[in-house]
């Protein structure tokens, strides 16, 4: 499954794994509400999007969710392997998903992003920490989780 805001992004997904049946793509963005929400968009790079900071490219609204609301849709009751790279949403993401965390196996975070002058690992390793994980951060700010 992917989950991913930006319309142009979810139509390279849908080209890119239309032949596999089993390859969920939920055009939202991962926060911690469901609502509308404004997406930041990044002059020259899709990949870096975000819905906590501008980088000067103009902006969209698009549909929020929590993964705790799209899993239920979904019928999903277990993640083996989740990854995540929010760009700075790392803890509003994972709080909307508080519920399917108690039954994820592993976890790995891009939380190497700083909002409002800080790094986002340190509260992105407290909140898996809470949830029961074991964790470690690379050098890089990518936030490795297990239980």
């Amino acid at each position: 499954m992917a989950i991913e805001p930006e319309p142009m992004n979810v139509r390279y997904l849908r080209m890119r794994f239309r032949r596999f049946s089993n390859f969920i793509i939920v055009p939202k963005a991962a926060i911690d509400r469901k609502g509308k929400v404004v997406l930041y968009r990044t002059p020259d790079d899709s990949a870096t999007h975000s819905t906590v900071y501008s980088r000067g490219g103009g902006s969209i609204e698009v549909e929020g969710d929590t993964i705790d609301h799209i899993c239920l849709e979904l019928g999903l009751r277990e993640i083996d392997f989740m990854a995540m790279d929010v760009e700075g949403a790392e803890a509003k993401a994972l709080g909307g998903g508080k519920k399917m965390l108690g039954h994820t196996r592993k976890v790995v975070v891009g939380a190497y992003h700083i909002v409002n002058g800080r790094p986002t690992w340190p509260e992105v390793e407290r909140l898996l920490r809470r949830k029961g994980f074991k964790t470690l951060v690379s050098e890089d700010g990518l936030v490795h989780a297990w239980k």
